[in-house]
């Protein structure tokens, strides 16, 4: 999976203090992350979307993983998330932090989802618990990132 595609939880991604990102080494060693991201995954919604964190500054849908909760609501590639809960990702982090807090397993999230045409429509979906594949995906992705050395390929 590239920068640019990630399986997501709820909406964008969950955001944990331990991850530095973009190419930088993350501050603590790999156990403590491995421990930290499964407890805070334990009880999280999933949605079941991958992303385009593109350029442009939109979220735009690439795959929706087959029988997740996104596919079940109707949501298509190409679609393009615009907010959560009445809260727009392209607001304040803070308030977006305040929404992920509350989804869980079992629980309808409405989402703004819109398109490339400029039309926007309301989408009800009931979350899911994160499949055990797609959580080790996640943290797998997180230790390749952040906390190995390429070595370089002669």
């Amino acid at each position: 999976m590239n920068k640019k595609g990630w399986l997501i939880l709820v909406t964008s991604a969950l955001v944990f203090p331990v991850f530095a990102g973009d190419g930088q080494k993350c501050t603590a060693d790999a156990q403590t992350c491995i421990n930290y991201m499964a407890e805070k995954f334990a009880g999280k919604g999933w949605l079941g979307v991958e992303l385009d964190h593109g350029h442009s500054g939109v979220l735009e849908i690439n795959r929706v993983v087959p029988n997740s909760p996104a596919e079940k609501a109707g949501i298509k590639a190409g679609d393009i998330l615009v907010a959560v809960e009445g809260i727009r990702y392209d607001a304040d982090q803070e308030a977006q932090s305040e929404v992920y807090k509350k989804v869980k397993p079992g629980r309808e999230v409405t989402y703004l989802i819109g398109s490339k045409s400029g039309t926007e429509r309301e989408v009800k979906v009931t979350l899911a618990e994160m499949p055990d594949d797609v959580k080790a995906k996640w943290i797998g992705y997180h230790i390749l990132e952040s906390h190995c050395e390429m070595a370089a390929v002669n």
